[in-house]
């Protein structure tokens, strides 16, 4: 299967075809690895510069930072957030 699989992600129509479907679809999903995960694991807030991914799949500008809470910091927050 995984030669299957990386055969056909050879393929340039088949990759255009993902592409354009993740770019399209998949662009909200884009997160910085860091400020998801070490909230995660530490409990602690963290604050990173924007990474590749995000920047290429994201379309996201290179000047944007993220910042990561653990949920129970968010928690805390949540009443004092407005969206505008």
């Amino acid at each position: 299967m995984v030669k299957f699989i990386t055969r056909l992600m050879t393929k340039y129509r088949v990759v255009k075809f993902f592409d354009s479907f993740l770019r399209k679809f998949g662009t909200a999903l884009s997160c910085c690895y860091v400020s998801s995960s070490i909230p995660f694991a530490t409990q602690k807030t963290t604050v990173s510069i924007i990474d590749t991914g995000s920047i290429d799949w994201g379309e996201m500008s290179k000047k944007l930072i993220f910042m990561g809470l653990p949920f129970s910091l968010y928690k805390s927050f949540e009443p004092k957030i407005s969206l505008e």
